[in-house]
């Protein structure tokens, strides 16, 4: 609805095989053109475009954790399905589209793509629940209210903002995709939009006030509040969206005049205290929980009138301007998590916000899949590499389970078990101290683990 009505210490070359990795995609739906384009976001170069029905918005757009199919809503009680596996990409064969109980608005799915769920802005619009196998809705949860941005957290629990009762509620999505009212609420005035971070301890809302709030989880407590200001040094004209980048540990949000980006803490939920970056743009037709702004670890992509813009994510200088004839109004834009389907560090390493503590000098075998064999090139030149980080009380505590001799430290694929291993030499001089890994895949994407060196 629109709203308007410190150094790295050690590196692998782990390049010893090639193996074909896909391009990263990304979309952006335009509401002037009735048209989903879908686009490289290596080359930034345009793969083409899908026609929708028309409904009242072309608005939000989302791509499913495997990154071979896309959604879009059009306010028209439809959620349409994007083929992305085919060259150009196509409306997707089968059910096409899918019916619901709102007039479709925003995305938000489940980590394991199960679960698509849908809000609508209107009054009493419910929340619904679709099976992405089937292509169905399987559940309408009404609140009572309206039901203005949805957020799924890694956890599945389900975060709803309501405009209308100045409220973020929790849900629960079990494993049948039925969705529970937990009781748990953070209030605050008008909300557009609203995220959890990965590992679901954290998140952060924007509101109508031009505030960027963050509250933990479960309990949806409150943590910090920015109010978003200007490039006067006045607060802005409403936050409107807003993005994580892929690890969690950077806040985006964007107003009508500029886009700022912010440290966050995804276990505490602590923002920094003031913005990184500050970039202007184009002013937009908001939209209740389109996501109108998304981010990576190295960029930002912003919508903006008659082009979708990319901004390098660290120092806010203009990249590129992706342009075609089809985007002239551009509402929702997303890009596609990760090549790759990575679910998590496998034992003996915990995964965040656990801590490793491991005797400094020993071997670590780090293990992680990928959703089968993608070959050996899979991480970026000079990773996985690990910097000092301070040792806090932030997180739990956790014996690693295993330690071996490095011998072959070059990264290896076990077909058996679907699993890479890479077995990491740490340093006897590390005693005492805690240090982060950081696993960087080819795609760009980070993923890390805290370790503690005990003495």
């Amino acid at each position: 609805m629109n709203m308007n009505s410190g150094a790295l210490i050690f590196a692998a070359g782990l390049f010893l095989a090639s193996s074909q990795v896909s391009a990263a995609v990304g979309m952006v739906a335009d509401d002037a053109s009735d048209k989903v384009i879908v686009f490289d976001t290596t080359t930034h170069i345009v793969k083409g475009t899908v026609s929708i029905p028309p409904g009242a918005v072309i608005g939000d757009v989302l791509i499913a954790p495997d990154g071979k199919t896309g959604f879009v809503t059009n306010f028209d009680f439809k959620v349409f399905v994007i083929d992305l596996t085919t060259s150009p990409p196509t409306l997707a064969s089968g059910t096409n589209p899918i019916s619901i109980d709102n007039f479709g608005e925003d995305l938000s799915i489940t980590k394991d793509g199960k679960y698509l769920l849908v809000t609508d802005g209107d009054p009493v619009a419910p929340i619904s629940v679709i099976d992405v196998a089937t292509r169905r809705q399987i559940g309408s949860f009404s609140t009572g209210s309206n039901n203005t941005a949805v957020a799924v957290c890694d956890d599945n629990s389900v975060l709803v903002a309501s405009f209308g009762d100045g409220l973020v509620r929790r849900f629960t999505l079990s494993a049948a995709g039925v969705l529970t009212n937990s009781g748990a609420a953070f209030a605050i005035f008008d909300p557009t939009n609203v995220y959890c971070a990965p590992g679901s301890k954290a998140g952060f809302v924007v509101n109508v006030e031009s505030k960027l709030a963050s509250f933990t989880l479960p309990a949806m407590t409150g943590v910090d509040t920015r109010i978003l200001d200007n490039r006067t040094g006045t607060p802005d004209v409403s936050a409107i969206t807003g993005a994580l980048n892929p690890t969690g540990e950077k806040a985006f949000a964007r107003t009508q005049t500029s886009v700022m980006k912010f440290d966050f803490n995804p276990v505490t939920g602590a923002l920094g205290a003031g913005p990184l970056l500050t970039i202007p743009v184009a002013s937009v037709i908001p939209f209740f929980g389109v996501d109108q702004l998304a981010a990576t670890d190295k960029e930002i992509y912003v919508p903006q009138p008659g082009v979708l813009s990319v901004y390098d994510s660290v120092n806010g200088s203009l990249v590129s301007s992706i342009t075609d004839p089809a985007i002239s109004l551009p509402t929702g834009v997303t890009v596609a998590s990760s090549q790759f389907n990575f679910s998590g560090f496998i034992q003996p390493v915990d995964n965040l916000p656990n801590i490793n503590v491991v005797k400094a000098g020993s071997a670590v075998p780090v293990k992680f899949s990928l959703g089968g064999n993608q070959g050996l090139n899979v991480l970026q030149s000079g990773y996985p590499a690990s910097q000092p980080i301070a040792c806090s009380g932030t997180a739990a505590n956790g014996e690693i389970e295993q330690t071996v001799t490095a011998g072959n430290s070059a990264l290896h694929y076990d077909a058996a078990i679907d699993q890479y291993t890479y077995v990491w030499k740490t340093d006897k001089a590390w005693t005492g101290t805690c240090r982060q890994l950081i696993l960087r895949l080819a795609d760009g994407t980070d993923h890390k683990a805290l370790f503690n060196f005990a003495r």
